[in-house]
């Protein structure tokens, strides 16, 4: 995990890219809200 305004992981296939934030004591949401500003 990271604290420096970095994707925690990115996943790459033929069709789609899913980025992944992890949270720690923070709500899911945080995580999404977190991708959508960037």
């Amino acid at each position: 995990m990271t604290c420096r305004g970095r994707i925690d992981l990115v996943m790459e296939f033929s069709d789609k890219i899913y980025i992944i934030e992890f949270k720690c004591d923070q709500s899911a949401q945080a995580g999404i809200d977190q991708i959508r500003e960037k």
